[in-house]
């Protein structure tokens, strides 16, 4: 945060950033900078002061005019990290464009420090030769000095992405396609054609992908079925040319992280049918191929972000799904993924006018899927509170057991009520799974109502909101009711009912 009081605000331009969804704060690190170089200026006079144009700082002033030794490198990391600054599916890539220029009208040396690598991503494919070829000539004409750009050794998954985005760092007119050319035959030998169609097919998955926040939470969009059933084969059949040594071991490293990719996708299915043993499943494949893909020399995706990124978002999330169905462990109910209430509440008043009581029928509610961000369902930039509402059948299966709903995980903070009672509040943690216990609020063998107020006021940089993961309730203990509804439920599956 930024200092509040009378003389600081007094500062600032009145510039609304609405991608940091606060006030721009360029005014006051540009008046700062300002004090800086005057007061060196006879001891130091060519010294400059160099800084990460970033987050709620990325916009231009609006009212101080710049030293001229003010150096901003820009790091829009509230921005899609997928698409060139030309591709029309990505407008806000069109909008950093004129940030870049605005800046480059008003100081002589800029720099670029953006994100060429996928954020969230334990290392899965993702290529972005398409988004070099496009933004490295564009930013040179923009009159970006240079780069000082984020990216991890992901070589197998962001290979030719980042050795392209080298060579265009030297020169920026050299020939994408004859480079791509080349580096197929010398790095494929006789692979060189399918690998090359393989390539350029995840390239173009990506660049025509109306999917913008970057993370791994977008695989399933960005590569579905219709693109990895061709890229398959054009693996095997590379891997059928290519035969032992080095050409081989180099196709195998492709295909490996195509399985990688493959494991999550089917991992995330599973859990959204609250199959936890197969995403469990999943979840063991993902890790025995991250350790062979760990085991060459280099590794071929980072050591560090690839166990980080899947703890943080996606592990915890299958390990405690698979845990809350097996064992002494019942799965009652798993919410359908599709298909939720849901009610946009920019005013905040939701509470207030009783959103969550159990017999509010109107009020317009929209639908709305639980297996993505909101950001993926027209959501895009929206900041602020929202409600999800499912009604749902729970079985009277069981008797003296201990109830409770859990959550895959949300972006960022929920208040829940069952059946118009508050059952707790989630304060933040984005992503990562919890849950309440609802013995008392739950009605077994009935419809009951779950209400949920997301709020989602702070930018990250993954740019996703809402309910991410499923939904379920799930018993502890207690014994089978015999004599009681099980009759009317042992046929029926838990999942929709």
């Amino acid at each position: 945060g930024f200092c509040e009081c009378n003389n600081c605000k007094a500062l600032d331009g009145g510039d609304w950033d609405y991608f940091s969804n606060e006030m721009a704060m360029t005014d006051r690190y540009i008046w700062f900078f300002n004090q800086v170089l005057e007061g060196i200026a006879d001891e130091f006079p060519d010294k400059k002061i160099a800084f990460y144009c970033y987050h709620t700082y990325m916009r231009p002033p609006v009212k101080n005019k710049p030293n001229p030794n003010i150096v901003p490198a820009f790091a829009p990391i509230t921005l899609c990290r997928v698409h060139g600054m030309s591709n029309s599916i990505c407008p806000e890539r069109s909008y950093y464009e004129t940030i870049m220029e605005q800046w480059g009208q008003i100081l002589p040396e800029i720099y670029e420090r953006g994100y060429w690598f996928n954020l969230a991503d334990a290392g899965f494919p993702f290529s972005h030769v398409h988004r070099m070829r496009d933004e490295i000539p564009k930013a040179k004409e923009k009159g970006i000095t240079g780069w000082r750009v984020e990216t991890v050794n992901h070589w197998g998954s962001e290979t030719p992405s980042l050795y392209i985005a080298a060579k265009l760092m030297w020169d920026h007119r050299a020939d994408v396609d004859a480079l791509l050319a080349d580096f197929y035959e010398k790095f494929f030998g006789p692979a060189a054609v399918p690998m090359g169609k393989y390539l350029e097919l995840m390239d173009a998955a990506l660049r025509d992908s109306d999917h913008h926040t970057g993370c791994s939470f977008d695989m399933p969009y960005f590569y579905p079925e219709e693109v990895r059933n061709p890229a398959r084969k054009l693996l095997q059949e590379a891997t059928e040319l290519a035969g032992d040594g080095i050409y081989g071991t180099r196709v195998q490293i492709f295909t490996e992280t195509l399985a990688y990719l493959e494991a999550y996708i089917s991992m995330l299915e599973n859990n959204n049918k609250y199959d936890f043993v197969a995403g469990k499943s999943d979840l063991d494949t993902i890790d025995a191929l991250r350790a062979k893909l760990i085991s060459y020399d280099p590794a071929m995706v980072n050591v560090r972000t690839s166990e980080s990124y899947s703890r943080r978002f996606f592990r915890q999330t299958t390990e405690q799904g698979y845990a809350r169905t097996t064992g002494e462990n019942t799965l009652l109910a798993g919410l359908p993924v599709d298909d939720w209430d849901f009610f946009l509440d920019p005013a905040k008043i939701g509470e207030d006018i009783g959103l969550w009581r159990e017999d509010v029928t109107g009020g317009n509610w929209q639908k709305i899927k639980i297996s993505s961000s909101w950001s993926n369902q027209g959501l895009r930039y929206y900041k602020g509170d929202a409600w999800y509402r499912k009604k749902i059948i729970v079985p009277a299966l069981l008797d003296g057991a201990k109830i409770n709903l859990w959550f895959g995980g949300i972006d960022e903070a929920a208040k829940v009520w069952v059946n118009g009672k508050e059952v707790g509040v989630r304060k933040g943690s984005a992503f990562l799974p919890f849950e309440f216990e609802i013995t008392d609020q739950i009605k077994l063998g009935h419809e009951n109502t779950i209400t949920v107020r997301i709020t989602n006021d702070t930018v990250d940089e993954l740019g996703t909101g809402g309910i991410v993961y499923p939904v379920m309730i799930y018993a502890t203990g207690g014994s089978l009711n015999l004599e009681g509804s099980a009759d009317e439920w042992k046929d029926k599956d838990p999942i929709l009912y």
